[in-house]
């Protein structure tokens, strides 16, 4: 029998040795809690009782259990049960505070703490001999090489494996970690496997070291990979790649949540009042509305017909004070609200043509 698991965009990695040889005495709920304790690393207690219909002791217990046994360490938990002792005890509810619950909710770790930052755009080139010592300090790096494999639908080479390992044994990045980015890196049908060095190398750079931070950074590119295919389509950019200020101001309206229909309307205004797509002015568009809390088509009309009123109030006060000089009063009489309106957005945006 032969299984081929359908890799998606999350991947739990289960340390092989430490649990194979202890799955024999595991029970039903330590099985459980094994498998949510590796896929939501950093839930808490409740959660844990939430999703798998437990009690808090039972959770306590399982977790416990396979603390004991190597296969991670817990940080943040007390007072957990044996077995016989989580079925004696009486079963009562306790009334906790956010911050009671948040304070109960155990650490799962699994890595060294981070190293420092690279200098260089290089992993650590390990050799044979140095693969070979590292596969015997972890023997899950066998394991993690064989996924790896797998999810590229390939051997890898002497040097691509070198890459997983100088991760693994070099960067301490957990193997969940290195399968999902090389899943990722493998999805966007990259040539070479140069990208995943790339990657490794740009992502711990940034801070992005666990499974969580990787799992949101691959998520927020989708949705900015959606939001620039959109905004291709609309300026009609499909010759030439955005700049990097461009696609800085595509990661904001992200990470604003700036839906779709604002980002038409965005467009809308940009090129009515400069005649040209112009991502600098649609983004200075976006970001007034934010920080004004505007996020429907319809407070963004409403707040643009609020301003051109206040501005023909004050052409008519200009108008009335004016009356005994016939020459400005025509020149004041034929001031246009809605383009004083326009340049003014102009020179709010920063555009100054």
């Amino acid at each position: 029998m032969k299984i081929n698991p359908k890799y998606g965009d999350k991947i739990i990695s289960i340390p092989s040795s430490q649990v194979m040889k202890n799955l024999k005495e595991a029970d039903g709920t330590e099985l459980k809690v094994l498998i949510f304790a590796l896929s939501e690393q950093n839930a808490s207690l409740d959660e844990y009782c939430d999703a798998l219909s437990l009690e808090k002791e039972e959770v306590k217990r399982a977790l416990s259990f396979w603390k004991e046994r190597g296969v991670f360490s817990v940080t943040g938990l007390k007072g957990a049960a044996t077995k016989k002792e989580a079925g004696a005890k009486e079963k009562r509810t306790a009334v906790t505070t956010p911050a009671e619950q948040k304070r109960s909710a155990p650490s799962l770790e699994f890595t060294a703490p981070p190293k420092a930052v690279f200098a260089t755009s290089n992993l650590p080139v390990y050799s044979s001999d140095e693969i070979t010592s590292a596969l015997k300090r972890s023997p899950e790096l066998s394991s993690l090489i064989d996924e790896c494999n797998n999810i590229c639908k390939r051997m890898l080479n002497v040097h691509e494996i070198g890459m997983i390992v100088s991760a693994y044994d070099y960067l301490s990045l957990g193997s969940d970690y290195i399968m999902l980015l090389c899943s990722y890196v493998n999805r966007n049908e990259k040539k070479s496997f140069r990208d995943f060095e790339t990657q490794v190398i740009r992502l711990y750079d940034g801070g992005i070291r666990d499974y969580a931070a990787l799992e949101e950074y691959i998520e927020l590119m989708a949705q900015v990979s959606d939001t620039e295919a959109k905004i291709r389509r609309l300026f009609g950019m499909q010759n030439r790649q955005l700049t990097d200020s461009e696609r800085s101001a595509l990661k904001n309206w992200v990470a604003w949540g700036v839906k779709d229909e604002m980002i038409d309307k965005a467009y809308e205004i940009t090129v009515d009042n400069t005649s040209k797509p112009n991502v600098k002015y649609m983004n200075k568009i976006i970001e007034n509305w934010h920080t004004s809390g505007i996020t429907t088509p319809e407070e963004a009309d409403k707040a643009s017909e609020d301003y051109k009123k206040l501005l023909a109030e004050k052409t008519s006060g200009r108008t009335k004070r004016n009356k005994n000089a016939p020459e400005k009063e025509t020149e004041a009489g034929s001031f246009n609200a809605k383009d004083f309106y326009l340049a003014a957005l102009k020179r709010s945006y920063g555009d100054n043509n």
